[in-house]
């Protein structure tokens, strides 16, 4: 049967005074959610207090530099705008193309700008409404809301990886495919009418979620609906279901002409996104099929103890900090690591115990998806990885953010009576204060997050630089590493959390750099670093690749004598030194070859940065051949 429009029409104004109310309390929580969340709507995405925000920005400014079109748009992956002079491919990126698409927008006709917060504040939103609306139409609005509420403003291990994994905070489409699977499975169990409208839209909502995070959170959309899609095909070995399925199919070729002009919005919507992600997608997975990783998890295995998940966010016991590390030996990433909060499961719980025999079956597909994910780990145990979109699932607890979509499910299928509220209403009241609890944990530590305001002199360098002939800079120190630990013995990056992030300043000052974080790097990728010595010219202050915090060697006369060739002989404006990471008599040893400081300002994480004009005189010694060649190859003992 063909959902009208008049239906949906009738049900929006019987449900007028509900949906009033929860349209107000969904603004409510947007605005609060930004106020204590985001934060920040004037200056462009970064932080203080961890180098990994400044990838988000910096990668969608490389798409805005490197789109092109023929007639299908593709990236130019392969240059010297990273890695200078050596250059590289730039595939190994945590790309989100519809975030990487919406930045470049903006930053083509406005400049750099607050765009991925606005960003991020728009996907927040639009995952709220979309899910009140959808789960109101096919359930109740009152269960809606709350649904709406616990996947977005409450799913608290999305909340806290922002800023610093952007990518998997942008979860909108994969929420609203997830969501579909639920609906189209439940339909197909209770042999219910399944129009072709319906089918046509979690179509076009997958083509969508192509522009969400490749790694992980599509993989999220492709892994439910592939689970959903082998239970289907399990039970129509059952003849009756078999028959349903067939009707179904033989329905929907008639149904198509009933809603033709939705419908064909719906396949030109699809194809747009399509035309506009695929052809990267496929740019991006055939350009890392070319390398072989003999070691794929070599940064670690990133497994989580199942037990994690009922680790709470209270004041004074909270998983935010991740507790137990040394007594679970496991590896977790970001705050509250595989813990979507106490309140969320007893949500699933108090479902899951209101509900039917058969409303509970409606889960079985996504049980074993969460039973996959949670029992994953990438070397001992990989239940996923032999899924195409999942081979380098390297850090499981990122499922973490859909397990509040489970408990929903089991919340939806509950039959909650007046009655029956009345009579447990002590043990909602326990809920609701464990709930605020929680609320109030999260986002005072949000909310305790410091933002980053730039220097007041920040743009007026990165101008004067903008300027300056040459076609890079020479940050030192630099940083040259993966997510992966590729370039960490290598010794190219020696004082991670200072400088993995200076790279991306490249897109104020709009030159070549040398360094660069990728979330995966393969070794022939730094092959040119080590072969020329980089890796022989510091000494940190600890050897542990996350605690050092400064450079303590002097360059020796043979280390002088390669840095400076290497300045003169390719095309740098300048120096960029950051002085706070350096001994201050090898700063005095800098001004004294190099001039003296032309500008200076503060810029994350790094600190202070004063910029050496390279000397006139100097770019008719320029011979970029050679300098791509220099080998410093003294063993001598630094001091």
């Amino acid at each position: 049967m063909v959902i009208k429009n008049s239906l949906i029409v009738e049900k929006l104004e019987t449900n007028k005074k509900v949906i009033f109310l929860g349209l107000l309390v969904i603004f409510l929580c947007q605005l609060s959610f930004c106020f204590l969340e985001i934060k920040n709507f004037t200056e462009p995405l970064t932080e203080n207090s961890g180098t990994d925000v400044e990838q988000w920005e910096n990668m969608s400014y490389y798409l805005a530099e490197h789109l092109f079109f023929k007639p299908y748009p593709q990236l130019n992956l392969t240059n010297n705008d990273y890695f200078y002079p050596y250059g590289g491919t730039h595939v190994f990126q945590g790309w989100f193309l519809e975030g990487n698409y919406f930045y470049a927008f903006f930053y083509n006709n406005f400049g750099n700008g607050p765009w991925l917060n606005y960003y991020y504040a728009l996907s927040i939103l639009f995952a709220a409404l979309s899910i009140f609306f959808l789960v109101g139409y096919y359930w109740d609005f009152k269960k809606s809301l709350l649904v709406s509420i616990l996947v977005t403003y409450l799913n608290f291990h999305a909340i806290n990886r922002y800023p610093h994994h952007l990518a998997y905070c942008i979860i909108h489409w994969t929420t609203i495919s997830i969501f579909l699977d639920y609906i189209i499975f439940k339909k197909f169990i209770n042999k219910e009418p399944i129009s072709t409208r319906l089918l046509i839209f979690k179509v076009m909502i997958m083509c969508l979620a192509l522009g969400q995070d490749l790694s992980y959170i599509l993989g999220f959309s492709l892994s439910s609906f592939f689970f959903v899609a082998i239970t289907i095909l399990g039970y129509c070995i059952k003849k009756d279901y078999r028959a349903y399925f067939i009707d179904v199919l033989k329905k929907g070729v008639k149904d198509f002409n009933k809603n033709m002009f939705i419908n064909a919005s719906m396949i030109l919507v699809s194809f747009i996104a399509l035309f506009f992600y695929l052809p990267i997608i496929i740019q991006v997975f055939t350009t890392i099929r070319k390398f072989h990783f003999d070691n794929p998890f070599s940064g670690g295995h990133g497994w989580n103890l199942p037990l994690r998940i009922f680790l709470p966010y209270f004041p004074n016991f909270s998983a935010l900090n991740n507790p137990f590390q040394g007594l679970f030996n496991d590896m977790p990433e970001g705050m509250g690591s595989m813990s979507p909060g106490i309140f969320c499961l007893l949500i699933g719980l108090f479902g899951y115990l209101f509900s039917k025999k058969k409303e509970r079956l409606l889960i079985l597909p996504f049980a074993i998806f969460f039973l996959l994910s949670i029992i994953n780990h990438p070397i001992n145990i990989p239940t996923l990885q032999w899924l195409p979109w999942c081979m380098l699932y390297r850090i499981p607890s990122r499922f973490t953010m859909i397990i509040p979509f489970f408990c929903s499910f089991l919340l939806l299928g509950a039959d909650l009576k007046k009655n029956q509220i009345k009579k447990h209403i002590y043990w909602i009241g326990l809920l609701t204060i464990i709930g605020f609890l929680e609320v109030f944990t999260v986002y005072k530590a949000r909310f305790e997050r410091p933002i980053y305001h730039f220097d007041s002199n920040f743009n007026a360098y990165m101008n004067y630089v903008k300027k300056l002939p040459g076609e890079a800079v020479l940050d030192w120190p630099f940083c040259v590493i993966g997510g992966n630990g590729i370039g960490n013995d290598e010794g190219l990056c020696p004082i991670y959390n200072k400088t993995s992030g200076v790279h991306a300043l490249k897109r104020f000052h709009h030159k070549k750099v040398i360094g660069y974080y990728f979330g995966r790097l393969h070794p022939t990728l730094i092959k040119p670093f080590v072969d020329a010595g980089w890796g022989k010219m510091s000494v940190p202050d600890n050897k542990i690749w996350n605690q050092s915090t400064k450079i303590t060697n002097k360059f020796t006369p043979e280390q002088w004598s390669f840095f400076t060739q290497f300045y003169q002989f390719n095309d740098f404006a300048g120096i960029n030194l950051y002085i706070d990471l350096i001994p201050e008599s090898e700063k005095e040893e800098f001004y004294k070859r190099f001039g003296k400081p032309v500008m200076q300002t503060t810029v994350p994480i790094a600190g202070r940065v004063v910029f050496l004009k390279k000397p006139q005189e100097w770019f008719i010694k320029e011979d970029t051949i050679k300098g791509k060649q220099l080998k410093f190859q003294c063993d001598c003992k630094k001091n």
